[in-house]
């Protein structure tokens, strides 16, 4: 009676260079297991949530509670009272985020998504971080996000300082160029996140980042360029 029940999924975008099959087509077959594997990730990606009465838009609230209990103890002999003593450690994390949608009559999707996190760091009292503020205009992204350069874990790469940072202000464009191929091209901020500055502070321009992905069932391979001003 106040709200009905409504999905956020990916918005549905026809690659600019489909290719065609025909009904004889003997790959036919591996085309449509391949568009059943893509709408099943589709469902995992999408979001449960309300449109609320007089309004065409979803929203959809979720988040993450976890906690943990630590204790740590050390035995180094010859230390004396350099020992660290014993202590116990209380290990909350939390998350939330906020997401809309709404489609327009002409197709195009306008979407808005705020993610924040509250977790300790380095020892020191619970700090609230922004992960993502980005409003969605179809295939564009604006806002603050996770760098289109950064698709590893990044916890496996040397000399990281060298590298696009992974949250990041950025305006970015992706697009499907075909059933398996993808480009995402994008200006970044690197500073952004951390000095909330404009990206031409003190004369630096944006990171420039190219990224093309390949995805083929299980395989996806990633191609990733990143050109980037380095101060002196």
């Amino acid at each position: 009676m106040l709200a009905r029940a409504c999905m956020i999924k990916p918005p549905e975008v026809s690659p600019l260079f489909p290719s065609p099959a025909g009904p004889t087509d003997t790959r036919s077959t591996a085309v449509d297991d391949s568009d059943d594997a893509s709408e099943e990730d589709e469902d995992e990606d999408a979001v449960p949530g309300l449109i609320l009465p007089g309004s065409a838009t979803c929203l959809a609230i979720s988040g993450t509670v976890s906690a943990g209990l630590q204790f740590d103890s050390y035995r180094i002999p010859k230390a004396g009272d350099a020992v660290p003593r014993p202590a116990f450690s209380w290990l909350p994390n939390a998350s939330l985020r906020i997401a809309t949608a709404h489609d327009l009559a002409s197709g195009l999707r306008v979407g808005t998504a705020f993610e924040m996190s509250l977790a300790p760091t380095n020892g020191q009292p619970d700090t609230v971080t922004i992960d993502e503020a980005t409003v969605t205009l179809g295939t564009m992204t604006f806002g603050l996000a996770g760098s289109r350069f950064s698709y590893w874990t990044g916890d496996e790469f040397a000399f990281s300082a060298r590298l696009p940072s992974r949250n990041v202000g950025l305006i970015a464009w992706e697009r499907d160029l075909t059933e398996r191929w993808n480009l995402a091209l994008s200006l970044e901020d690197p500073t952004l996140a951390t000095t909330c500055s404009i990206p031409t502070v003190n004369g630096r321009v944006p990171d420039g980042i190219a990224r093309l992905t390949y995805v083929n069932g299980p395989l996806t391979m990633h191609l990733a360029g990143a050109l980037r001003d380095v101060p002196a």
